[in-house]
Formats: C-alpha cells, sequence, structure tokens
C-alpha cells in the first residue's frame, strides 16, 4: 500500500512539474512570437508610408512632365507609378494579413498566461497539502 501511495505521489509531482513547465514554455514562445509579428507590421507599416511618399512624388513628376518628351515620359512615369501602386497593395495585404495572426497569437498568449497562473495556483495547493501532510507525520513521529 505504502509503495502504491509513493508511485502516485511521484506521478502527480512529475504531472504537476510538467504542466508548469508546459504552461511556461508555451507562454514565452507566444510572446517571442508576438513581439516578432508586431516587429514585421512596424516594417511593413514603415514600407507603406515609404510608398505612399514615392507614389506622390511620381505623381507629381507625372504632373509635370514637359510636353516634349510628354509621351515617353509620362508612359514610363505611369508604369512606374502602377508598379509601385500595386506593390504597396501587396504590401498592405500582407499587413493585414499579419494583423490578423497577431490578433491570434495574442488570444493564445492570454489563453496560455489563464493556463499557467491556473497551473501555478495547482501548485500552491499541492505544496499546502504536502506541507500539511508533513506535519502530520511529523506530530504522530
Amino acid at each position: 500500500m505504502k509503495d502504491e501511495v509513493k508511485s502516485r505521489i511521484k506521478a502527480l509531482q512529475v504531472a504537476k512539474s510538467d504542466f508548469t513547465s508546459a504552461a511556461k514554455r508555451s507562454v514565452a514562445e507566444l510572446g517571442k512570437r508576438r513581439d516578432r509579428l508586431v516587429a514585421d507590421l512596424k516594417r511593413a507599416n514603415k514600407r507603406i508610408a515609404l510608398m505612399r511618399v514615392q507614389t506622390a512624388n511620381k505623381a507629381a513628376r507625372l504632373a509635370n512632365a514637359s510636353k516634349a518628351s510628354a509621351q515617353k515620359t509620362r508612359a514610363k512615369v505611369k508604369e512606374e507609378l502602377d508598379e509601385l501602386r500595386a506593390s504597396a497593395r501587396a504590401v498592405r495585404a500582407e499587413a493585414h494579413t499579419m494583423r490578423g495572426e497577431l490578433r491570434v497569437v495574442r488570444e493564445y498568449l492570454a489563453e496560455a498566461r489563464h493556463h499557467l497562473s491556473h497551473a501555478l495556483h495547482i501548485d500552491r495547493a499541492i505544496a499546502k497539502v504536502e506541507k500539511a501532510m508533513q506535519k502530520r507525520r511529523s506530530q504522530k513521529k
């Protein structure tokens, strides 16, 4: 009987440590992923801002093109302007996707933190019970 109780106590301690370590690990990994996505999103927003400036400059150049070289210059600038707009749309779409991923990661992170708090509460409760059991054992001797 004592061996069975000892083995179950050992199994409980192993499960407790596995649960808390897994919760801590998932919180850390999700935090890193969130930070990475935030950094990527900031870079994408900077690219979008830069492309807006470039687009405005190209549009101004297109408007100010002289009539003598109007056909070639306007066609070339218009092509460049269209390419810039297309790449800006692609970057905006990428940023939109990143925002969606970031939202999901933040939700997972909140859940992981919730599980970690539960794990730590369970850990504390088990420690209290073990302490009380040890007190009773020491009083019996």
